[in-house]
């Protein structure tokens, strides 16, 4: 059976960091500006840290326009799916 990981509230803080600063150096500080923003929430609830970055996230895969490299895109995507899992975990284990 595959491993669950985690996704870690340090982790992504620090991913939204980097990734605030990679997009502001390419000149998309709309976008940058929303990942700071939503890195705020970072000392509040996890839930709401998740949604939060979940929407900046996908507000950034919609409107980067191919400004992320291949690898930068991939860990974007990567990121949205461990936020969706661990909503998915949170939910199902407020069910039982």
């Amino acid at each position: 059976m595959r491993e669950q990981s985690y996704i870690l509230a340090g982790d992504l803080y620090q991913y939204v960091v980097s990734l605030a600063q990679t997009l502001r150096e390419k000149g998309l500080k709309d976008l940058s500006a929303k990942l700071e923003a939503a890195s705020q929430f970072a000392s509040g609830s996890s839930s709401e840290f998740l949604g939060e970055v979940r929407l900046a996230l996908q507000a950034v895969k919609e409107a980067h326009g191919g400004a992320l490299s291949n690898a930068e895109d991939f860990k974007l995507q990567s990121m949205l799916k461990n936020i969706d899992r661990e909503f998915n975990r949170v939910n199902s284990a407020n069910r039982d």
